[in-house]
């Protein structure tokens, strides 16, 4: 259990860097590789905001 708790930490942190990114209109292209996250995932996130 407490591995899956690191996991799921990290990919929190992934989600806040893009989200900030985004932000600060950085490429979804440049996110997705600082982030490791798809481009369809960080579209997805673009969408929620």
């Amino acid at each position: 259990m407490m591995y899956d708790a690191k996991i799921e930490g990290k990919i929190e942190e992934k989600i806040e860097i893009a989200r900030s990114s985004l932000r600060k209109r950085l490429s979804i292209d440049i996110i997705s590789e600082i982030t490791g996250l798809s481009i369809k995932e960080i579209n997805s996130l673009k969408e929620q905001n």
